[in-house]
């Protein structure tokens, strides 16, 4: 239960070589996504994660990759995000963030692993609920109607594309 009320802390350098910190993302709703090249089911599910990204990113939606091949294979993490036409920022995680700190704190096995994160960084989802991607514009949708409602707005879901 504390983690759920605890932000989410991440810093370091984005593959870019960038300095990167999670909370320059404060006030956005985002998506966590920890992978690796080797993960078959992490690769597929971007396309699905992209295009919700593209009709959500406007509402103050953020996709972060946290990859954690390390130095070696940038080549291969760059050759992927191109060949997928992703657009959203990737963070240059290291097997020893994952098995001291991720893994260990919020009991992460594997690959793939996805947090959804509220506005103020706190988790609201974790894998099961996303599941790969396919209930994550569900949750967005609820989300999003949860905060219209306690401004007395209306929240017209995006047009999916499929």
């Amino acid at each position: 239960m504390k983690l759920r009320s605890t932000p989410f802390e991440l810093s370091g350098r984005k593959i870019d070589g960038e300095p990167f910190d999670i909370e320059s993302l404060r006030g956005k709703i985002v998506l966590v996504d920890h992978w690796a090249t080797t993960c078959a089911g992490c690769i597929a599910a971007m396309p699905r994660i992209h295009d919700i990204y593209l009709r959500y990113q406007d509402l103050g939606f953020e996709v972060l990759l946290v990859n954690y091949d390390g130095p070696s294979r940038l080549s291969k993490v760059e050759r992927i995000e191109k060949e997928l036409g992703l657009t959203w920022m990737t963070y240059a995680g290291n097997f020893d963030l994952w098995d001291n700190t991720i893994s260990v704190k919020y009991g992460y096995g594997g690959f793939p692993q996805y947090m959804l994160l509220n506005r103020d960084g706190t988790i609201r989802a974790g894998t099961g609920a996303i599941d790969m991607g396919r209930n994550l514009e569900a949750l967005l949708n609820e989300m999003l109607e949860e905060e219209a409602t306690l401004t007395g707005e209306e929240f017209i879901p995006p047009l999916s594309s499929s």
